[in-house]
């Protein structure tokens, strides 16, 4: 998880600098490796619910349910192959997170943003 304006200040840092020719790529993997549980509670305190808990849901549910809001099959297939493999690890898993890959914003500095963002649609707080 990465913040974008991360991103955006990794990106004008390197355009500004201009250290580079031709193509590359450099991977930025966030504050920390946080997991699933560690972002429905830092989230549910943000939004006045503490006890919000991560459910992981059967692959073949949330198929269904994307299907159900008009995915079609393949593309609900390859959204489960690739939850599948960022639940197993597989996904940046040759990646090190290092000085220059990390970058500033925790989830806990994000939280008011998406706490912002979940009642500006209609969500509650309380």
């Amino acid at each position: 998880m990465i913040a974008t304006r991360d991103i955006a200040a990794y990106a004008l840092r390197r355009l500004l600098a201009l250290d580079f020719a031709g193509r590359s790529v450099q991977y930025l993997l966030g504050a920390a490796g946080y997991t699933y549980p560690q972002v429905a509670q830092v989230f549910g305190r943000a939004i006045g619910k503490p006890d919000l808990a991560y459910r992981q849901v059967p692959y073949d549910q949330a198929k269904q349910a994307m299907m159900g809001m008009g995915w079609g099959k393949s593309a609900a297939d390859r959204m489960n192959e690739f939850v599948k493999a960022l639940n197993d690890g597989r996904v940046l898993s040759a990646h090190v997170r290092d000085e220059r890959s990390t970058t500033p914003t925790t989830l806990e500095d994000f939280a008011p943003v998406f706490s912002s963002v979940y009642v500006a649609q209609g969500g509650r707080i309380g």
